[in-house]
């Protein structure tokens, strides 16, 4: 990979030497970080930064300044958490900044390396992108092992942090993957029974969750319109990149339930499968206003934070092959996820065109 002299500087690694590895006393809740760190083997970890010149470029798009990013990273204040992708990436929030650090696989990381340009024209010509934008590439090496990290914003503040025109953190009493497929595409009796965070309900709904709800964004002909505008636009380029499995993340807040945190989910039983409101604990919470990024219902009782994710894996040898096997051979047709990278923006951009009204 160093071959491919896109690196332009390496540093000695304070990257994790704070936090989950501090003094090796705990590492990371994470299966990509070994297991425990003795305090005299920090020092033998490097951080090879890719690109910076680029990512500084797309930083300042963000609203990123360099000294606040640095410190967001350098001190270790992350926080691991755990979702129910089926990548087993592992995830991490800054507490700084509205910033997500994701250990990817080395494909996922090669991948965007290898489209860095395209990737960057696109940031920086479309300034309202709903891509979720990477601001920062990383490969840390200790002895053998080698974790891909990139670095990429939030699409909703989280606790403690602020910047880049994000609004402060509201409480999100509902969140969505949305891929548009059928198969497999509805949140478990697991998912649903989670208790909440601290700000977040913990339960992921997915696709057909939605369609049970009969829910729709509500934003208004004149926004609706932008949106879509500018959706086409990042589908389209993902689509020229050659990429599936990307999802639209939707975190609603709801402002009437102001001081109390509540979710709906769905009611899981063999005779109602309705959503339904459900108190699950106290939170006090205000609503301060109106920022860059979130956007009010159109009669304002609900607001939304949007997101393209997970916008990296490649239509390489694998998914062709899963493509294969579960649309031909297994009969699912076009209800999986995994479609042509064609085939799969036409069907994303459809679907969330039909739920934004």
């Amino acid at each position: 990979f160093s071959e491919m002299k896109v690196f332009e500087q390496e540093e000695k690694a304070e990257f994790f030497s704070q936090g989950g590895m501090k003094y090796g006393v705990r590492s990371f809740e994470s299966p990509a970080f070994p297991g425990y760190i003795p305090e005299e083997q920090l020092s033998q970890f490097t951080l090879s930064t890719l690109a910076p010149s680029v990512f500084v470029e797309i930083r300042k798009t963000v609203g990123i300044e360099e000294s606040d990013f640095s410190n967001a990273l350098e001190n270790g204040d992350l926080e691991p958490f755990s979702t129910n992708s089926k990548s087993g990436a592992s995830f991490y929030f800054s507490r700084q900044l509205p910033l997500i650090i994701k250990i990817v696989g080395s494909d996922e990381y090669r991948f965007l390396a290898n489209s860095i340009r395209e990737y960057h024209d696109h940031v920086l010509n479309n300034p309202s992108t709903l891509l979720a934008r990477v601001v920062a590439m990383h490969l840390l090496q200790f002895h053998s092992k080698a974790f891909h990290i990139i670095v990429m914003e939030a699409v909703w503040s989280q606790p403690g942090s602020s910047c880049c025109h994000k609004a402060p953190p509201q409480f999100m009493h509902l969140i969505y993957d949305l891929k548009g497929s059928t198969k497999g595409r509805s949140a478990s009796a697991k998912d649903i029974a989670l208790s909440p965070k601290p700000s977040q309900t913990a339960t992921i709904l997915k696709d057909n969750d939605l369609r049970l709800s009969q829910r729709v964004f509500e934003i208004g002909y004149s926004l609706r319109r932008q949106y879509l505008s500018q959706l086409k636009k990042d589908v389209s380029f993902l689509v020229r990149l050659g990429v599936l499995d990307y999802s639209m993340l939707v975190g609603v807040h709801i402002p009437r339930l102001s001081g109390t945190t509540k979710i709906l989910s769905r009611r899981v039983d063999d005779d109602n499968d309705d959503f339904v409101l459900v108190e699950r604990s106290k939170q006090s919470e205000e609503n301060t206003g109106v920022w860059r990024g979130p956007i009010w219902s159109k009669d304002k009782q609900e607001v939304y934070h949007m997101g393209i994710i997970d916008y990296l894996v490649p239509y390489g040898l694998r998914k062709r092959g899963e493509y294969f096997l579960k649309s031909k051979v297994q009969g699912f047709g076009d209800t999986i996820s995994v479609l042509p990278p064609k085939e799969y923006g036409e069907r994303f951009l459809d679907f969330i065109t039909k739920v934004l009204c």
